[in-house]
């Protein structure tokens, strides 16, 4: 497919990296599903071994889409149309009704990774190998660590603007009212931006009165598709981030929360749920606005916005084609 530009930003919409498609506990073994990314439609699907595949979607013989109805033997997936079946690196290894299979019947396969708890993908325009892949954390599975509660959201926007929305610090006060933050580190490691705040939160977000306590933030931006993000208050709470372009306008923004976990199994379960009440009003606060602004090239900025200028430098590794300012785009 032609690549679709998205005029309010002045770079590709679907950036290098790695990108979620899928949470494990939503797909069994036997199972297969539809998927969009990258203005692509493919299909993920999970062998009798336990592993998961992705296959780009449609049948080469007559166009059907395999994530619709495409049924699972051993480590491949059969059309439900015709019964072609493809095994997991896109090769037809079967026609039943042929004694000769055409050469050219293969579907492209796809790089993907389950860590965590996650099904990932990982793209580059120019089909480069990665560079890097997710971390391992260490919460994941944890017997101190709560299981994932997860929330998802399609939202209009770019991967950049989500990002970046973690090291402006001044919003969290203005838009959230949730906190004050003040960066006290930001550094760029690699295919990692890594950042430090201290903050004071306002306790009446959690429901637990009036009063503010101090604490700290500390965020991991591995590339564009996998943040995670570990706040140290009264509670210990990770959140893992994941952005997915779907096409040229849209991405898909999944979120799951972990708690440490207390000795009270109801305060585990209060923090949890304010923790996760709380994060989706922020999301819904930011949708407003990722939705309806425009991305300036060069902005005006002043000495408390944060590091916002090394979190941009940061950035175009993973921004294959950038096309200059787009202030004026709107």
């Amino acid at each position: 497919m032609t690549e679709v530009w998205n005029e309010r930003f002045p770079f590709s919409p679907f950036p290098v990296g790695w990108f979620q498609v899928g949470y494990s506990h939503e797909l069994a073994v036997g199972e297969s599903r539809p998927v969009q990314a990258f203005n692509k439609h493919m299909v993920l699907y999970r062998g009798q071994s336990g592993k998961p595949y992705l296959l780009d979607a449609y049948c080469p013989h007559l166009g059907a889409h395999l994530g619709h109805g495409g049924t699972v033997e051993g480590e491949s997936i059969r059309c439900p149309f015709h019964a072609w079946r493809y095994d997991c690196t896109g090769v037809c290894d079967e026609v039943p009704y042929a004694s000769r299979i055409p050469a050219n019947a293969r579907i492209k396969p796809w790089l993907i990774l389950e860590r965590n708890g996650i099904i990932m993908v990982h793209h580059d325009p120019t089909g480069a190998a990665p560079t890097h892949e997710p971390p391992v954390l260490p919460e994941y599975q944890n017997p101190e660590w709560t299981e994932y509660r997860t929330r998802t959201y399609r939202i209009k926007t770019h991967n950049m603007e989500m990002a970046e929305n973690s090291v402006d610090a001044p919003h969290f006060k203005f838009l959230h009212k949730t906190m004050t933050a003040t960066c006290t580190d930001a550094r760029i490691d690699g295919h990692v931006f890594r950042t430090h705040c201290d903050v004071k939160v306002d306790l009446s977000r959690w429901g637990m009165g009036d009063d503010s306590m101090d604490g700290s933030i500390d965020v991991e931006t591995h590339g564009f598709g996998f943040s995670v993000v570990r706040l140290h208050l009264a509670a210990e709470v990770i959140t893992i981030a994941t952005v997915t372009p779907v096409d040229g306008e849209w991405v898909d923004a999944r979120f799951a929360f972990a708690v440490k976990k207390f000795e009270d199994p109801a305060m585990t379960e209060f923090i949890g749920n304010q923790v996760v009440d709380d994060i989706q009003k922020q999301v819904e606060e930011d949708q407003r606005i990722w939705e309806n602004k425009i991305f300036i090239d060069k902005p005006i900025l002043c000495d408390g916005d944060g590091p916002i200028g090394l979190y941009r430098k940061w950035a175009r590794q993973f921004l294959p084609v950038y096309r200059g300012d787009s202030s004026q785009a709107a």
